[in-house]
């Protein structure tokens, strides 16, 4: 029995009663679009319904806060960056906020406001541990809330599911697809894991890897995010074939580095590398092109 879904047969679909019921966390604001694309992709595997709507409706941040990031010289230089981009044409289609599928307006949601503790815990009210334990679901993915601990993480059947752009072996931290640009990473990483009460020490579900675009962050966050939209959905297939997700589950042990925003230095030395790249690719490309024409002259 997997929740309120039990799996028999060898084929990939259920049948009307045999359900997989999932929670979303999401915040006020909605979804970027590879988020939507996520629920969509988990929509369109038969017997899988979305049953709850988990609101962050939690205020965290302070006029102070706001304007001290407001001041930040490497936050103001990357978010140029940013509306270049746009206006450009070249920002990540999946990063753009959109609104929700309108065939989830009627499903049941509550609101959250969770209780910080320490200086990143966030936990949950314990009657909306209750009003969500209620739902009986099968799982809850995550696209919103911080770093969340407690009985939340045990409501569900096969807990909470939250992505991780960046290889946890090498990466945690912000922003995600830099640092691997910045240093040189042939590949970029991303996870979905099982969240657990330790920090990036969450069970993986699915992993995987795409070659480093070391000439644009914005592609190389693309490419990331485009690998990860299909598999909560795989894992549905999965449960739906009979498997026990619990034996393709890996913990993580990371010992690598949190990274956090670069330094005004760093930002400089990321944006000469990109430079370098692309230089360095234009000139690939023309000798290409050279070595073609007096090949064939």
């Amino acid at each position: 029995m997997i929740g309120s879904a039990e799996m028999t047969g060898s084929g990939s679909e259920l049948s009307s009663v045999q359900r997989i019921r999932f929670g979303m966390m999401i915040g006020e604001s909605g979804l970027l679009a590879w988020q939507r694309e996520v629920i969509e992709n988990l929509l369109a595997v038969d017997g899988v319904e979305l049953a709850l709507l988990i609101v962050d409706a939690t205020k965290r941040r302070s006029p102070t806060l706001r304007l001290s990031r407001k001041l930040n010289p490497v936050r103001v230089l990357m978010g140029a960056t940013y509306r270049v981009a746009r206006l450009a044409g070249s920002f990540p289609a999946s990063l753009v906020p959109v609104d929700l599928p309108l065939d989830l307006s009627k499903t049941q949601r509550i609101d959250c406001v969770v209780q910080r503790k320490g200086r990143y815990t966030e936990l949950f009210q314990p009657s909306d541990v209750s009003g969500i334990e209620h739902q009986r679901l099968d799982f809850i993915i995550r696209f919103a809330f911080g770093i969340i601990r407690g009985e939340i993480l045990q409501v569900a059947k096969w807990g909470v599911w939250s992505f991780h752009h960046g290889d946890p072996e090498r990466y945690r931290g912000s922003p995600f697809a830099f640092w691997e640009i910045y240093n040189g990473e042939p590949e970029t990483g991303a996870i979905l894991q099982r969240l657990t009460e330790k920090l990036d020490a969450g069970s993986i579900l699915k992993s995987g890897h795409v070659p480093t675009n070391g000439r644009s962050m914005f592609a190389n966050q693309e490419a990331v995010v485009r690998m990860s939209v299909t598999w909560p959905a795989d894992i549905c297939r999965a449960l739906a074939d009979g498997e026990d997700i619990s034996n393709l589950t890996t913990d993580v042990m990371s010992p690598a580095k949190i990274y956090r925003l670069p330094s005004f230095a760093q930002l400089i030395r990321f944006y000469a590398t990109i430079a370098r790249n692309n230089g360095a690719a234009w000139l690939r490309s023309v000798t290409g092109r050279l070595g073609r024409g007096s090949a064939t002259g």
